[in-house]
């Protein structure tokens, strides 16, 4: 039987754990699929926050410094420590193209400090 997509949404890693807690608490082991598995696996091992953490800093950052909300979830995902891997991943991003190394310092700074 096919999956039917009902919702696309862009989602950080934390939210997409969360979601598969959720589905597993619900529905148990025998309905959870190897796919949802190894789903789970991955965001376990790559989410770096909470996911209500996760959603305030996407909030933050699609109204403070008008990132959508694709570039936003990226960023969350990948957590960047330095001003050097943000310009990398987002080298063509026409809002961090547009922001000085220490704007940019500022803008981790206040991701770090939602994310305590």
């Amino acid at each position: 039987m096919g999956r039917k997509i009902i919702e696309e949404k862009c989602l950080t890693n934390a939210e997409v754990k969360d979601i598969l807690i959720d589905m597993k608490n619900k529905y148990g082991e025998e309905k959870f699929d190897s796919f949802q598995e190894i789903t789970l696996d991955y965001v376990n091992k790559f989410s770096k926050i909470e996911s209500e953490k996760a959603i305030m800093i996407k909030k933050m950052l699609m109204k403070d410094y008008n990132f959508d909300e694709k570039s936003a979830v990226i960023m969350i995902n990948i957590f960047p420590q330095t001003a050097e891997e943000i310009q990398a991943v987002f080298s063509k991003d026409p809002v961090i193209s547009k922001m000085t190394k220490k704007e940019i310092q500022e803008l981790i700074y206040k991701m770090q400090d939602l994310a305590k």
